[in-house]
């Protein structure tokens, strides 16, 4: 038992050496063979290496920029008002959209994706607008741009067959 203790003491005076503590040797050579020594009080603090904890995805916020509204008009005939602002929504499932056709007012257009297949990112991207960010489902994330009377394609830029049409009207 007394060589057991020996190596015991010679570690823990390395450790505490090692640590910036004292040389001397432990004083646990003379503890009663019923008491252990005290190691943790010579050993540095181990880190906690903590798993976040998982949280719920963020709805995103657009990509690009609504443009400000236009000048309203003024002095000899009126002129244009605010912009109109509209919204449209798809939603994603079995990777594929469920509303393949939506329609909203030309102006500013929210395009919010519905994401409902779970664990599994989509995004949704009007052409030549710009596209929303990436969210793992289930999740919403949306597109905020500025456009004219027209039908424009939109699809995820991950799976590349989800596609459909968003029809502006004016």
């Amino acid at each position: 038992m007394k060589p057991l203790l020996f190596s015991i003491t010679c570690v823990l005076a390395a450790l505490l050496v090692a640590c910036g503590g004292s040389s001397k040797p432990a004083a646990s050579a003379t503890t009663p063979a019923t008491q252990a020594p005290q190691a943790t009080a010579t050993q540095p603090p181990v880190a906690a290496s903590a798993t976040p904890a998982p949280t719920e995805a963020p709805t995103a916020a657009p990509t690009v920029a609504p443009t400000a509204p236009p000048p309203s008009g003024g002095g000899g005939g009126g002129g244009g008002g605010p912009a109109v602002s509209s919204q449209a929504t798809v939603a994603a499932q079995t990777l594929d959209f469920v509303n393949k056709s939506v329609t909203a007012r030309a102006g500013n257009v929210t395009l919010t994706l519905q994401n409902k297949d779970v664990l599994v990112a989509h995004n949704v991207m009007v052409t030549g607008f710009g596209t929303s960010p990436d969210c793992t489902g289930p999740c919403e994330t949306s597109l905020t741009f500025s456009a004219g009377p027209g039908s424009y394609r939109f699809s995820c830029t991950i799976h590349p067959d989800m596609v459909g049409t968003l029809t502006l009207v004016p």
